[in-house]
């Protein structure tokens, strides 16, 4: 079978796989995870507006006194760029052995490809997420000795006040979800004379639960380890395409096997609601980077940011 690499029927699949999994997790959590395109030059995106004006204060209109208004101050919002590639190989031997059409191999790399992509998107997203809620201990609940509950998911959603009804979704990974299905079975079962009836559904509040195993929901202390369940508002994370996603390939017969290697590269900018990344920490920050509290820096107020968290066991 004599197949032929067609890089733009790869890409445009790539490219349709990348938006339909990042369409997918946007729906699944409501909105609170947004997706776009914001094609820009350099490695951060800086937006200005204007911090809340305005403070009416009580008038006595039989005097006439001098006033001093309030200052109209700005706000800065830095978004940052995330560089990524990807590279791959793959043996014409093994191109023969998938034993299928021109069309459809070109279309599995393409897809194949797409959903690494979108992955990891999602991931850097939730990295961004987890260090700038983290930088504010007010919006935190739990320090990792208890189990996921229905208790902590309601602290941490008190952590906003009056804001609480903002939290649109949970994001826990399926331990997190586990556990919460525990309880709900343990406190829903009927019995009755030949066994017991179980239709408990995962306590979490009215809220929609988004269930994902990434890495990015675990953490690591020392010997002790533990998950985060996150509670976003609407509009929380923003992934956005900053710059236009390539792939390329190129046949290589330089080896004991001939084959073809596939080159993906691309940038997404990560935004997180409420929360300003810093310049100071560099650009196109590591994993590391991208989790430390001291790359985010809080806007305005709690009650207006990204959501809450809950660190559990």
């Amino acid at each position: 079978m004599a197949f032929k690499i067609i890089d733009e029927v790869v890409q445009a699949t790539a490219v349709d796989t990348i938006k339909d999994n990042l369409l997918k997790a946007q729906d699944a959590t409501g909105g609170a995870i947004s997706v776009g395109k914001g094609i820009h030059k350099g490695d951060f995106f800086d937006k200005t507006f204007f911090a809340n004006f305005g403070n009416p204060t009580r008038r006595d209109p039989n005097t006439q006194t001098a006033v001093t208004p309030n200052t109209l101050s700005t706000l800065d919002d830095t978004i940052v760029k995330l560089y990524f590639k990807d590279d791959v190989f793959i043996t014409k031997t093994q191109m023969k052995r998938y034993g299928s059409s021109l069309e459809s191999f070109n279309a599995e790399v393409g897809r194949q490809l797409g959903s690494a992509i979108s992955r990891w998107a999602i991931q850097k997203a939730l990295i961004a997420g987890i260090g700038a809620i983290t930088s504010q201990s007010e919006l935190v609940a739990g320090d990792g000795t208890a189990d996921p509950s229905v208790g902590i998911l309601n602290e941490s959603m008190f952590k906003l006040g009056d804001a609480y009804e903002d939290v649109k979704v949970f994001v826990a990974p399926s331990y997190g979800t586990y556990k919460l299905l525990g309880d709900a079975i343990n406190s829903t079962a009927d019995q009755i004379s030949y066994g017991a009836v179980y239709d408990g559904t995962a306590g979490t509040l009215g809220r929609k639960l988004w269930t994902v195993d990434n890495a990015a929901l675990n953490w690591v202390d020392g010997d002790n380890s533990g998950h985060y369940i996150l509670g976003l508002t609407e509009g929380a994370l923003s992934v956005d395409e900053s710059e236009i996603v390539e792939i390329l390939s190129q046949l290589d017969t330089l080896n004991s096997n001939a084959g073809y290697n596939f080159h993906s590269e691309g940038g997404y900018s990560v935004k997180v609601k409420g929360f300003s990344y810093d310049k100071a920490q560099g650009a196109n920050p590591t994993d590391a980077i991208l989790a430390d509290t001291a790359s985010w820096d809080l806007i305005s107020q709690i009650k207006q940011s990204a959501g809450v968290l809950a660190k559990t066991k």
